[in-house]
C-alpha cells in the first residue's frame, strides 16, 4: 500500500479497485465527501476583546464603553481625557461600514464617543459637533488610537470637546494626532422624554418608499453596508418629511445609542436622495443633540427639514418615547476622493483648494451691496441721513510690487477706519481684489493683491462678522452686483469668481501626501 501511494502521488495512474475491492480490505472501500476546501480550518479560540483590563495601576479609570477603555481627570482643572483603540478586528461591526472603498468609522460613532464622554464629564447635551475629517481604519486591519478630550467648564457652563486619532504602530508613538471633530458640551435642563404614542404611525398620507434592493442601490452609489448596518426596514415620505422604522441586527449592549442604529436611521434620508438621483452626502455637523433613553434596538425615525441643507432627526421607541433627538444635522456632499485622501498616516500635508460653492454659480441678489470709493464716503452718506447698508464694497487699489507696502497701508487704514466708526457696527465691509487668488491649477496671481488678501484674512479671523473678501477676474464685470450679494448672503469669509462660477476655499490633503515642485519652473526658491 505504501508503494502504491508513492506511485499515485507521483502521477502514476493506478486501478485502485483491484486493491480496495479486495476481500482483504476491511469493510470494503467507499467514497466520502471532502470539505468544501481541503485546507479549510475552523477556529475555536476566543478572540481578544481589546478591553482595558486593570488600568488603575497606571492612574487611569476604566470606562465601561465598547469604544472607550480608560479615562483620567486632568490635574489643575476639571477637564477629562478618554482613550480607546479601534480596529476592524477588535470591533468587527465597523468593517460593515464602507464608503468609497474604505472602512470608515461612521459619524454616528464619533457622536456616540462625544456623548458618552460628556456623560462622564457631567454634560447631557451636545450643543454642536463639527466633523473635520473622516476617520478611516487601516486596510490591514491594524488599530488606531482614539482620544476624546473634554475641556474645563467655562463661564457659560459649557465644555469644549475634541476627537483625535492616530495609527497605532509600534515604534511610532510620537506620531502626530489627526483632528476629526470638535464641539461644545453643556448641562441641559433635565426633561421627561416626550411620548408620541397617540400619533398615528405611519402618518396619514405618508407614501411608502421601496426598500427592496435599497442596499444594492446604496452600494452602487458608493455606500457598502454590511449586515450590522442594514437595519432600515421601512421608509415613508409625507411632504418634505421622511419617516422610517429601523431595527438593530445585533445587541446594543454598552452603547447609549448604537452607531449602527443611528446610521441606519440616517439612511432613511439617503434612501430618498438615492431615489431622486441626488449627490452622496455625509454628516458634517450635529447641533442640539440629547439622549433620552439607552439600549434601544428598534426605533421609529422622523426626519424633518430645518433649513437649507439642514434636517432635524427624532428617534423614538416602539411605544413612542423619545430615544434621541438632533435639532440640526447638516450634511455635505462627499466625493469618493475625499475618503481616499484620508490616508492612514497621521503626518499628512494639507493645502487650500478652491471648490465650487453649493450654489454652483451666480444667483440673483437678495441684498444690494453698494460700492463706495472709500470708507469716508460711506460715513458721510450715513451722517447725511442715508440708511445704513447691510454691506458695503470697496475696491482694493492697484500697484506694482514696489508699491506693495503703500497699497497694504491704504487697505489697513480703511479696515481700521471701518472698525472705528460706530455707525457701521452692524455693517459688513466687502473688499474686492482682482487676480489675487490662484483658483485653478497653474493660475498666476497678482502679488500685491494676494498680499492684501492675506491682510484681510487676518481681519476676517479677528472680526468674522465685519469683513468679507472677494476676488474677481475683472472689476467691470456686469455680474459683480450679483456676486457681491451672493458673497454676503452665504456668510463665506472668502469668495472667488472665475467664469461666472463662485468658488470657496477648503482645506484638503495633498494628493500623494507630499508637495511637489511646480512643473517647468526650473530652479526656484523662496527668499525670506
Amino acid at each position: 500500500m505504501a508503494s502504491m501511494a508513492e506511485l499515485w502521488v507521483q502521477g502514476v495512474e493506478l486501478d485502485w479497485r483491484t486493491v480496495l475491492d479486495s476481500p482483504d480490505t476491511h469493510d470494503g472501500a467507499r467514497h466520502i465527501d471532502l470539505p468544501t476546501y481541503a485546507f479549510q480550518r475552523e477556529r475555536f479560540w476566543l478572540e481578544g476583546v481589546g478591553g482595558a483590563g486593570d488600568v488603575s495601576g497606571a492612574g487611569l479609570s476604566v470606562v465601561d464603553h465598547p469604544l472607550l477603555s480608560a479615562g483620567v481627570m486632568l490635574a489643575g482643572g476639571d477637564g477629562f481625557v478618554f482613550t480607546g483603540r479601534l480596529s476592524a478586528r477588535s470591533h468587527p461591526w465597523l468593517a460593515d461600514h464602507v464608503v468609497a472603498g474604505r472602512v470608515l468609522v461612521p459619524g454616528a460613532a464619533l457622536l456616540e464617543l462625544v456623548l458618552r464622554a460628556g456623560e462622564y464629564a457631567g454634560c447631557d447635551r451636545l450643543e454642536e459637533l463639527v466633523l473635520h475629517a473622516p476617520l478611516v481604519l487601516p486596510g490591514d486591519g491594524g488599530p488606531v488610537d482614539v482620544q476624546v478630550s473634554v475641556g474645563d467648564v467655562d463661564e457659560s457652563g459649557q465644555r469644549a470637546v475634541r476627537v483625535h486619532s492616530r495609527v497605532a504602530v509600534a515604534g511610532h508613538e510620537d506620531a502626530g494626532w489627526v483632528s476629526h471633530a470638535s464641539g461644545v458640551l453643556s448641562l441641559g435642563v433635565q426633561m421627561v422624554p416626550e411620548s408620541l404614542s397617540g400619533d398615528v404611525w405611519p402618518p396619514v398620507g405618508a407614501v411608502p418608499v421601496a426598500v427592496e434592493g435599497l442596499y444594492e442601490s446604496f452600494a452602487a452609489a458608493g455606500y457598502v453596508y454590511g449586515p450590522v448596518f442594514q437595519g432600515l426596514r421601512s421608509v415613508w415620505r409625507c411632504g418634505e418629511e421622511v419617516f422610517a422604522e429601523v431595527e438593530l441586527p445585533v445587541e446594543a449592549g454598552g452603547f447609549a445609542v448604537h452607531p449602527a442604529l443611528l446610521d441606519a436611521a440616517l439612511q432613511a434620508r439617503l434612501a430618498v436622495l438615492v431615489e431622486e438621483g441626488g449627490e452622496r452626502v455625509m454628516p458634517f455637523s450635529f447641533s442640539g443633540v440629547r439622549i433620552h433613553a439607552t439600549g434601544a434596538s428598534a426605533v421609529r425615525v422622523r426626519v424633518s427639514p430645518a433649513g437649507p441643507d439642514v434636517i432635524s432627526v427624532r428617534l423614538t421607541d416602539l411605544a413612542g418615547l423619545e430615544v434621541l433627538t438632533i435639532d440640526e444635522l447638516v450634511s455635505r456632499p462627499l466625493a469618493g476622493t475625499a475618503v481616499a485622501a484620508a490616508v492612514e498616516v497621521p503626518d499628512s500635508m494639507f493645502e487650500v483648494n478652491w471648490v465650487s460653492a453649493p450654489a454652483g454659480g451666480i444667483v440673483s441678489p437678495e441684498v444690494e451691496v453698494p460700492v463706495f470709493a472709500d470708507v469716508a464716503s460711506v460715513v458721510a452718506a450715513v451722517r447725511d441721513g442715508a440708511q445704513v447698508p447691510a454691506a458695503v464694497a470697496v475696491f482694493c487699489p492697484e500697484g506694482s510690487v514696489a508699491e506693495a507696502r503703500e497699497v497694504l497701508g491704504s487697505v489697513l487704514g480703511r479696515v481700521q477706519e471701518w472698525l472705528g466708526c460706530p455707525e457701521l457696527e452692524a455693517s459688513r465691509l466687502v473688499v474686492v481684489t482682482q487676480g489675487g487668488a490662484a483658483v485653478g491649477p497653474g493660475a498666476r496671481v497678482d502679488v500685491v493683491q494676494a498680499a492684501v488678501r492675506g491682510l484681510m484674512r487676518s481681519a476676517c479671523s479677528e472680526y468674522p462678522d465685519r469683513f468679507t473678501q472677494i476676488d474677481v477676474e475683472v472689476l467691470d464685470n456686469p455680474l459683480l452686483p450679483q456676486t457681491l450679494a451672493w458673497a454676503v448672503d452665504s456668510g463665506e469669509p472668502e469668495v472667488a469668481v472665475r467664469g461666472g462660477v463662485v468658488s470657496v476655499p477648503r482645506l484638503g490633503r495633498v494628493a500623494g501626501g507630499a508637495l511637489t515642485v511646480p512643473e517647468g519652473a526650473g530652479a526656484w526658491s523662496v527668499d525670506l
